[in-house]
């Protein structure tokens, strides 16, 4: 892997950033350089770094720049934008007029959130039966395992030991079991020190935490960063998982970020099971990609959209190519 990363200045001010990087993959069966955002196995969504209302000259800019450098590269994947800022309609433009070579935007994934508009009492309300009859069982379950104890931390100068707490709980939870998933060095240093810059500029944390008999079962850590509460990293004893500690340490995240005066929005950062059970709002993200002119992005591009048509076809007909109503 190098770094791409693209500058935009005007003038002598730097108004545009795009945090980009190409490594060597495959891509449709063919080997490939690939152009893409800084990402790891934990990142949930990306964007470019912008100066205010300066999104559409930036983003033009940076089309040129990897137009003029399409020979460093063959494929151009930016994977997590956000689909609701008008964001990939303006590359879509930029790329359509380029000599680079788009493809139709896709649909990645749904990122949940609560609209804090109302009591956290108000959104059990609205909640469905089902989920406030199992909102109660996981509690009660939890009570009756041993003597139960719901903390926090918040204070700054606890930070590195709440998080060395929560990070004691993984070894327990799935990603214990799981060497893609695992947080390593690299990755627990990254979110203590991002809390810690948050934190300098105004924003808090809040960590969560289960306990059952001195043991702790569950833990969330939640960033509170202008009006909104992200919920970055949960974690539960996968051992305890029929006690639904889980469940029960988002309950108390999300009834301290309605307690919180200020927030506007509780953004899960996620779209997991429990997330949904939450929420019916939701963020779509999605997957633009493109490849350059050159013999081998030609090459790709035309062999992705053979495979395209072929999927196509086999999803759209039956052998005897009456189609998939006559199944």
């Amino acid at each position: 892997k190098e770094l791409a990363v693209s500058l935009v200045y005007q003038g002598d001010r730097l108004i545009g950033i795009a945090p980009m990087m190409i490594a060597r993959t495959s891509y449709s069966g063919l080997p490939a350089r690939m152009l893409s955002f800084m990402v790891n196995k934990h990142t949930s969504r990306v964007d470019f770094i912008v100066a205010a209302n300066r999104r559409d000259v930036v983003l033009e800019a940076i089309v040129e720049h990897w137009a003029a450098r399409a020979g460093d590269w063959d494929v151009l994947r930016l994977e997590g934008l956000p689909g609701s800022t008008g964001v990939i309609d303006r590359l879509e433009h930029e790329l359509a007029g380029s000599r680079l070579l788009p493809f139709p935007r896709e649909r990645l994934r749904e990122l949940f959130l609560i609209t804090i508009n109302d009591t956290y009492d108000g959104l059990l309300a609205r909640r469905s039966r089902s989920f406030r009859k199992n909102r109660h069982l996981y509690m009660n379950r939890c009570e009756k395992a041993g003597d139960l104890s719901l903390d926090f931390h918040d204070d700054p100068d606890e930070l590195d030991a709440s998080m060395e707490r929560y990070y004691r709980l993984e070894p327990k939870s799935w990603k214990g079991a799981d060497d893609g998933a695992r947080f390593d060095d690299v990755d627990r240093a990254f979110h203590i020190d991002l809390a810690k810059r948050l934190l300098s500029r105004g924003g808090a944390y809040r960590n969560h935490f289960v306990n059952i008999s001195g043991e702790d079962v569950a833990g969330i850590h939640v960033i509170l960063y202008r009006e909104v509460a992200y919920f970055f990293l949960t974690l539960f004893d996968q051992s305890k998982a029929e006690l639904g500690p889980g469940s029960v340490v988002v309950d108390q995240a999300v009834r301290g970020a309605f307690a919180t005066p200020g927030l506007r929005e509780i953004d899960f950062n996620g779209y997991s099971r429990v997330a949904h059970t939450w929420c019916d709002d939701f963020r779509p993200h999605e997957v633009l990609s493109a490849c350059s002119p050159t013999i081998r992005g030609r090459a790709i591009a035309t062999l992705r959209r053979v495979k395209r048509g072929l999927a196509a076809r086999g999803t759209n007909s039956t052998p005897d190519g009456s189609g998939d109503a006559a199944r």
